[in-house]
C-alpha cells in the first residue's frame, strides 16, 4: 500500500474508512493517509467530526 498523492490531490486530505485489523492501519498512516476510522462507526458522530479536522488542518495549513 502507497498512498503518493501529487499536484493538486496534495490538497485532498485521504481518511481511511476500514474493518481491517490495527496493523493495517498503521500501514496506511505510514502510507500517507492523513485518518483511519474504523468499521463500524457513527456517520454524525465519528465520520463528519474527522472529516471537519481534517479539512481544517488543511485550510488552516495553506494559510487560509
Amino acid at each position: 500500500l502507497l498512498i503518493v498523492p501529487f499536484g493538486i490531490l496534495k490538497a485532498i486530505p485521504i481518511l481511511l474508512c476500514t474493518g481491517k485489523p490495527q496493523s493495517k492501519i498503521i500501514e496506511g498512516i505510514r502510507a500517507g493517509a492523513d485518518d483511519f476510522i474504523s468499521k463500524p462507526f457513527s456517520i454524525e458522530r465519528d465520520l463528519l467530526v474527522r472529516i471537519d479536522v481534517l479539512l481544517n488542518k488543511q485550510a488552516f495549513a495553506q494559510g487560509a
